[in-house]
């Protein structure tokens, strides 16, 4: 797959987030992709469901920002490096997230799935308080 395909395909996959469009989200991905969260690790399409509807009922008015070097790839390998800001109980919270493909994007049989592993690395209101913490599932 050519590197501005991947590319393409990590936008239109943060979009369908932003849009808290479940279903579609989970259409960009293989059933053995995994999310780490401070709320848990969730590993295929099933888990991932569960975990992506609360998180955007969760967390409302979600935006997607690149940050520090965006989005990378090389060859059939992805990186991408971004800001997620929206507001939880109505306390604007921000956090750093990293997406990586593997190398069965590539391969994936399906045109545009991708395995995945995505880690959120913080969810704290902007004022640094421990207020407003997701609770586990």
């Amino acid at each position: 797959m050519p590197e501005e395909k991947i590319d393409s395909l990590m936008r239109d996959f943060v979009k369908t987030l932003e849009k808290g469009d479940v279903e579609k989200t989970l259409s960009f991905l293989t059933e053995d992709a995994a999310w780490v969260t401070p709320e848990g690790t969730f590993k295929g399409k099933e888990e991932l469901r569960r975990y992506l509807t609360w998180s955007i009922q969760s967390m409302s008015d979600l935006k997607v920002t690149d940050t520090g070097i965006g989005i990378m790839v090389q060859a059939n390998k992805a990186f991408y490096e971004h800001v997620l800001e929206g507001s939880i109980q109505g306390m604007k919270c921000k956090y750093l997230a990293m997406c990586a493909t593997s190398s069965a994007m590539a391969k994936s049989s399906v045109s545009g799935q991708f395995t995945t592993g995505c880690r959120s690395l913080n969810r704290r209101p902007r004022d640094g308080s421990q207020k407003g913490q997701w609770a586990p599932l």
